[in-house]
């Protein structure tokens, strides 16, 4: 119990990092200081509901993987009741019933109602009673729900580094799928709503156009801002997927494959293989979920839009996935931190630094600096072509350097 406790205490200070940082941001590019400050602690209190919903599946389910896919079937839906709530007069009862609804109840840059923060304040501490008690009432290694175990022996996926990389990895994969794919079809039902909502407010469009969105094609922004904003969790998967070869390493499970005839550089390629494919079906996803309810809600988006408003950021985070890579083989340990830290950093460089006019070379340090406003602009290849080639390099370099260094537990 005291294991999950300071568990809680160290993720809640996470989400309040993340609240301020919230409200840092939208203070830095021009939004009033008491607006910014409610959004960020809403925000903060958003992230601490969502992590009580994990901690309590955690606590009713033996496997990560089906504790992560229950607790992301309910965010699913939380979100669509958020867009129920908003979508007529008669039914915005139901955004009371999602943490996303109070976002928009809190009314930040409006009548700024500061009670809506007690909200999910309540929803957390319960949340921290519920899960403590269920630690309580379960074993240690168990879960309250007890599952059976029907797994078959199968060859399938043993003919390859890259195939079994994708067997062991994929019900992880298959559930971020399944989520981006809600998340897009969400977002593609509000885009009908996107420039009858967003026109009639001068503050949020001048809000927008700090942050580098084209207000005169509000729609076709609105759509890039989804593949980036999709595309940086995008960048959050692959780095944790990265610290799970190292997981893998660690608990020797990669002896078991190494003492075989497959040379170090085989088994890293398998899993960043299989990592490649992943992250671009999750583009992908997004792009046909978003197409597919952005024309069944009457949106005009064109395929091509949503395609590559999706796959645009894949350079950028291709350079992201090559450094995390190099990590992995000189410094396992610090893997999925590098990957982690260059993504934030690099994105808060391009989001903050032209507002305060920093040099043209410190913001070329950002992979996403290079990375075209699209659709509304074209697609830029040949930056695209330069940073595939630099996340190559550092992928390279990363698989050179296991070969170099002991597998270890350590």
């Amino acid at each position: 119990m005291q294991v999950l406790l300071v568990q809680w205490a160290v993720l809640v200070l996470a989400c309040l990092g993340v609240g301020a940082s919230v409200a840092l941001a939208l203070r830095i590019v021009g939004a009033q200081l008491a607006g910014s400050l409610l959004y960020g602690t809403v925000t903060a209190g958003f992230c601490l509901s969502l992590m009580g919903l994990s901690a309590v599946t955690a606590q009713l389910f033996v496997h990560r993987r089906t504790a992560l896919g229950v607790a992301g079937a309910v965010f699913g839906l939380l979100i669509i009741l958020r867009i129920a709530g908003n979508s007529a007069d008669d039914r915005t009862w139901l955004a009371w019933l999602s943490p996303a609804g109070w976002l928009d109840r809190s009314e930040a840059f409006g009548a700024q109602q500061w009670w809506v923060v007690g909200i999910p304040v309540a929803v957390g501490l319960c949340a921290v009673v519920v899960s403590v008690w269920l630690r309580r009432a379960r074993d240690t290694g168990s879960g309250v729900f007890v599952e059976r175990q029907r797994h078959r022996s199968t060859r399938l996926g043993l003919g390859s580094a890259a195939a079994f990389a994708w067997r062991a990895h994929q019900g992880n994969a298959l559930a971020w799928i399944a989520g981006v794919a809600v998340a897009g079809a969400a977002m593609g039902l509000l885009l009908p709503m996107i420039d009858l909502l967003l026109a009639q407010d001068d503050s949020y469009q001048q809000l927008l156009a700090y942050a580098g969105i084209d207000v005169d094609d509000l729609t076709r922004s609105f759509v890039g801002m989804i593949g980036m904003i999709t595309g940086l969790a995008i960048g959050v998967y692959a780095a944790f997927r990265i610290g799970a070869v190292r997981r893998e390493e660690e608990s020797g499970c990669a002896d078991l494959i190494l003492v075989r005839p497959v040379p170090r550089w085989q088994w890293l390629a398998g899993h960043l293989t299989s990592l490649v494919v992943a992250v671009v079906l999750l583009s992908l996803t997004l792009a046909m979920s978003l197409w597919l309810a952005a024309q069944s809600g009457g949106a005009t988006l064109a395929l091509g839009d949503a395609v590559v408003s999706s796959v645009a950021i894949l350079p950028a985070l291709a350079v992201i996935i090559g450094l995390t890579v190099l990590a992995f083989g000189l410094m396992p340990r610090l893997a999925v931190a590098v990957g982690i830290g260059a993504l934030i950093v690099s994105y808060l460089l391009e989001l903050v630094g032209p507002v305060l006019n920093w040099p043209e070379w410190v913001l070329a340090l950002s992979p996403f600096h290079h990375l075209a406003a699209v659709p509304v602009e074209p697609f830029d290849w040949l930056s695209a072509v330069v940073m595939v080639g630099i996340g190559a390099l550092f992928a390279g370099a990363g698989v050179a350097a296991l070969a170099r260094r002991d597998i270890t537990g350590a």
